[in-house]
């Protein structure tokens, strides 16, 4: 399954949203800017820091030969790759159990950096061979599978973190974008509206 898993990542591109435009990018294509010696250490830094069980950004940071701008393009190849990678090992695995799935929920992240772009489509539910992960650089929106009816059970007090102008709080897995900012005070929720 990882050979599996690493072949669809590769070969699957990204469908990413930039400006007004969409973009259709492999990772092979996204590491191009790079040249092929930095492209080689990006890669080998990803594969170590996984294996490490590293965040996003503690892998960037290991980028140190890159100079700010590559560092900052370099930190947003890593956020969308990993992204990328995920949901697709994910949707992978979900294909192998489709006779009791009806879709993949989209989860955005709850707090005030997300897109508007995802804070529209956060709980969401699309095909398993809908567009998935990443929608734009730097995306971390997610997929969680949802069951067919007659397999689907509710699990109380299911939760789901939220970054707030009062910092972390839980909020209910039910609550979506458009609930949890309603919420908000009225700067923040103009800060993230624009």
């Amino acid at each position: 399954v990882p050979e599996q898993v690493a072949a669809a990542a590769l070969a699957e591109p990204m469908d990413l949203e930039v400006g007004k435009r969409r973009q259709r990018i492999s990772i092979a294509g996204a590491l191009d800017e790079f040249g092929t010696k930095k492209s080689a250490e990006i890669i080998s830094q990803i594969r170590v820091g996984s294996a490490l069980g590293e965040t996003n950004d503690q892998i960037a940071k290991r980028l140190t030969p890159l100079d700010i701008k590559q560092k900052d393009q370099a930190a947003a190849l890593v956020n969308t790759m990993t992204n990328h990678i995920a949901s697709t090992a994910r949707v992978e695995v979900l294909k192998q159990n489709d006779d009791i799935l009806k879709g993949m929920r989209r989860i955005a992240t709850l707090d005030g950096r997300t897109t508007l772009f995802c804070i529209s489509i956060d709980q969401t539910i699309i095909p398993l061979d809908g567009v998935r992960p990443p929608y734009h650089w730097r995306c971390r929106t997610t997929l969680i599978p949802v069951l067919k009816d007659e397999y689907a059970r509710d699990i109380p007090g299911s939760t789901r973190p939220s970054v707030g102008p009062d910092g972390v709080e839980q909020v209910s897995s039910k609550t979506s974008y458009g609930e949890w900012l309603a919420r908000q005070p009225a700067s923040f929720q103009s800060d993230v509206l624009g």
